[in-house]
C-alpha cells in the first residue's frame, strides 16, 4: 500500500515534507512498527536501484495514487510506529513488477545496512 506521510523526516539534507511512502514490511499488530521505503520527484535520477512507480499522470488507470512521475528509492527505508502510520493518508496500491522490483532492491539494500 502506499500512503501519504505529512512531515516525514528529512532525508539527504531536505526538509521534512509531505511524501508518498511505500509499506514494504506492515509488521505484525503486536510490533511496535512498520517499514516503508520513500518516494521522490526529483532524486530517482541519482539512484541506480529507484523503482518508477506507475502514475495517473502517465497511466491514468493506475492503482497508485500517484498524482506524478515519481521514484520509490530503496535507501530510505524507514521505520514508522503504527500510530503515524495510522494518521498517514491512503494513496493507493502497488502491485506486479514495480512492487517485485521495489521489494527485491528494498531487501537487497537491508542486508547492505546491516553487514
Amino acid at each position: 500500500m502506499i500512503f501519504w506521510w505529512d512531515n516525514c523526516p528529512p532525508l539527504d539534507r531536505d526538509n521534512e515534507k509531505r511524501r508518498p511512502i511505500i509499506i514494504v514490511e506492515p509488521g505484525f499488530p503486536s510490533q511496535a512498527v512498520a517499514i516503508v521505503v520513500c518516494a521522490s520527484c526529483t532524486a530517482g535520477r541519482r539512484e541506480t536501484d529507484s523503482v518508477k512507480l506507475p502514475n495517473k499522470s502517465d497511466q491514468p488507470q493506475c492503482r497508485t495514487g500517484l498524482p506524478r512521475p515519481c521514484d520509490a528509492i530503496p535507501r530510505w527505508f524507514l521505520p514508522i510506529d503504527h500510530a503515524t502510520l495510522a494518521r498517514c493518508e491512503f494513496c493507493g496500491r502497488l502491485g506486479g513488477p514495480a512492487l517485485q522490483k521495489l521489494l527485491a532492491a528494498y531487501l537487497k539494500r537491508r542486508e547492505a545496512a546491516s553487514d
